[in-house]
């Protein structure tokens, strides 16, 4: 097995980990089921990859097996539009459909000469030979691939809040991590030697992915894309200093170590595999620090403000001085703050900083959204009860969301005195 069978096994365990693992979080929503079902097209594809690393003495049962793993990527394609679709909210259309019927074509055919044919022995590896077919395949990739960055794109520019973020991440997921292993993966396909692994993406983009529909609203896109790019850099080291080291001082070590040349690199990678994780959390913590100097600025700030704030006797002058920090300081355009009026039962404004708005004077106490507030004593975020409500039937998440849409608020969090 080479390095490339290497990553293309790694990759497909990990495409099928974060499968499951994204399924069984929530599997009541489209996007977590269509996930699972690129995971495991791509893990398919890999598995492919993987086969050509192996050596077999029978040259027809490696073409076979190829062509049995490689009918997942025939649905990549679709799969791909199809995620598109959930991670959106769209409905499945024409053109989704069509592609659907298009992948099913091509796994009719997947054991006709129409598609990839005759499979070349090299030393330590096959390759095998793609055909006029796949050039049609290729072409539906890209267009699949391009109407789904579109319908993303488009979303992006009129989305806010905890959608935006999470179509960050899909998006440079998308652009970048897989747009390189495609093109990688096509030019090896092709013949154009390029000595990069191109499964190191897929684990990549699926990694991104993961994080986007699990935990998109935590972090900031660019500790995630940090992370991602940083990951990819240590165990590209790791997996490729060995290989390296095998291809170009072969007869070096096998001078020295005779027949058992190959365990001087197995050794090094063993070493490396087990100085990598270190090395990527040394790594990981100074990126971190620095994109996230901003932040842990003013979390500094607002610590040292609330010490401040102990002393302060008089109630209006607490509340416009918290205010007036928070959105100084955290850099946003408004904030209320409402307390109980016992007596009325209503929750009653008593101090706002806003640009333009006009914020709702009262709340009764029997409102749904102080309801919720009261049982669950945690934030609420419009646009994740926005999306609540759309994936479910549930007239409660309406309620929710009216009610949040007329105090035009995006996060409201309430008390816990």
């Amino acid at each position: 097995m080479n390095i490339y069978g290497l990553t293309a096994l790694i990759a497909a365990l990990v495409c099928i980990y974060l499968g499951i693992f994204v399924y069984f979080r929530n599997r009541s929503e489209s996007i977590n089921r269509v996930f699972l079902f690129l995971n495991f097209a791509i893990a398919s594809w890999c598995m492919a990859t993987y086969i050509q690393s192996v050596y077999m003495v029978n040259v027809k049962m490696v073409i076979n097996y190829i062509k049995l793993y490689s009918i997942g990527s025939y649905f990549v394609p679709a799969l791909s539009l199809h995620f598109a679709f959930a991670v959106i909210r769209r409905k499945k259309n024409a053109v989704l459909t069509a592609s659907y019927l298009i992948s099913v074509l091509f796994t009719i055919f997947s054991f006709s000469p129409f598609l990839l044919t005759e499979t070349k022995r090299f030393n330590h590896h096959f390759m095998v030979q793609p055909e006029v077919g796949y050039a049609v395949f290729t072409l539906f990739m890209i267009v699949c691939v391009s109407i789904g960055f579109l319908y993303l794109f488009k979303e992006y520019r009129v989305s806010s809040g905890y959608q935006q973020m999470q179509l960050k991440y899909i998006l440079f997921a998308w652009c970048v991590i897989a747009f390189l292993g495609l093109a990688i993966y096509y030019a090896q396909f092709y013949g154009i030697n390029i000595p990069i692994p191109h499964d190191i993406f897929v684990i990549g983009y699926f990694s991104l992915l993961t994080y986007a529909i699990v935990k998109y609203r935590l972090m900031d896109v660019k500790v995630a894309v940090t992370r991602t790019g940083i990951f990819i850099l240590v165990y590209t080291l790791v997996l490729g200093i060995p290989f390296a080291v095998a291809v170009k001082y072969k007869f070096y070590l096998i001078d020295i170590f005779g027949v058992n040349w190959w365990a001087a690199p197995l050794v090094l990678m063993a070493a490396l595999a087990t100085f990598g994780p270190f090395l990527y959390i040394f790594l990981e913590s100074k990126a971190e620090a620095t994109i996230l100097k901003e932040q842990k600025r003013y979390q500094e700030t607002l610590k040292q403000a609330s010490i401040g704030m102990t002393r302060i006797r008089d109630l209006r002058r607490l509340l416009d001085l918290i205010v007036h920090i928070v959105t100084k300081t955290v850099k946003i355009s408004y904030a209320a703050i409402y307390l109980l009026n016992n007596e009325a039962k209503e929750y009653v404004l008593q101090v706002s900083r806003d640009k333009g708005r006009l914020p709702l004077i009262k709340v009764s106490a029997d409102n749904p959204l102080i309801q919720w507030l009261a049982r669950h004593r945690t934030p609420l975020i419009y646009e994740e009860i926005k999306r609540k409500m759309l994936d479910s039937q549930d007239g409660g998440y309406k309620l929710l969301e009216e009610n949040l849409r007329v105090l035009d608020a995006a996060v409201v969090v309430p008390s816990l005195l």
